[in-house]
């Protein structure tokens, strides 16, 4: 991503998935600089590698965002931007070798948005579709399912998840 205007503590979702453990260590820089926390984290031999960072903007600037990884093994990234949010709450994750995918988390506050992110080492091929358990929509931000071959990854965000409380999230397709 670059050339790209934002304002005063705009907040910044960053999220980097690769393949498989070897793609780590992933990586979210901004202008050059090392200025992303991580909120999560998740790297195991034969499965996908996962990152998903958050970024305050401390002044109005035009950012540049890069991602990175080690070793050429395939990878993929995006980057959220939340406007008037108010910051980073609550996060979590979950992971596991089959079946559908699903996390549990409560937000902070209401109103909260949400932000979901599914790598699937299977690389299963079909439609992303995304669950939850709160009466919110998702928007998809991607639409690779997979290619039966190297890795697939989902992300959506909700842009709000109602009451402050208890959530699930998750994907029942592919």
């Amino acid at each position: 991503m670059s050339g790209v205007a934002i304002n005063s503590s705009d907040f910044l979702v960053g999220i980097v998935v690769g393949e498989n453990a070897t793609t780590w260590p992933l990586a979210l820089t901004e202008n050059g600089g090392a200025s992303w926390v991580t909120q999560q984290s998740y790297s195991t031999t034969d499965y996908t590698a996962a990152l998903v960072s958050s970024y305050v903007a401390p002044a109005n600037e035009t950012i540049t965002v890069t991602a990175t990884q080690a070793d050429g093994s395939l990878f993929g990234a995006n980057v959220i931007r939340f406007s008037g949010s108010g910051g980073i709450g609550a996060s979590n994750k979950a992971q596991g070798s089959s079946g559908s995918p699903s996390v549990s988390l409560t937000t902070t506050q209401a109103n909260s948005a949400i932000v979901v992110v599914c790598g699937d080492w299977n690389a299963v091929s079909g439609t992303q579709t995304f669950t939850n358990n709160f009466s919110g929509t998702p928007t998809a931000l991607t639409d690779y399912p997979g290619d039966g071959a190297a890795y697939g990854v989902a992300i959506a965000y909700f842009p709000d998840a109602g009451a402050a409380g208890s959530k699930t999230v998750g994907m029942s397709a592919p």
